[in-house]
């Protein structure tokens, strides 16, 4: 996600005044190949293109926004 939007969702969570938290979700880029092709037929438009899209305009969470990640529950 790129920062602009993180910051958006923070910005509409305070004029709500409600908690605000990021989960931070991640996998191999092979997983998530694999998990695309065996979806079958899904409404979603989500394809390998998508993905490397997703993959290559995320922008690095600041030390503020690593602060909001909430915890694994591992």
């Amino acid at each position: 996600m790129r920062k602009e939007q993180r910051q958006a969702f923070r910005g509409l969570a305070e004029r709500l005044q409600v908690a605000f938290a990021i989960v931070a979700c991640s996998a191999p880029p092979d997983e998530l190949e694999r998990r695309l092709r065996a979806r079958g037929a899904d409404p979603s438009d989500a394809n390998a293109s998508v993905l490397h899209h997703q993959m290559t305009s995320v922008d690095p969470m600041e030390e503020d926004e690593l602060l909001a990640v909430a915890p694994d529950p591992k």
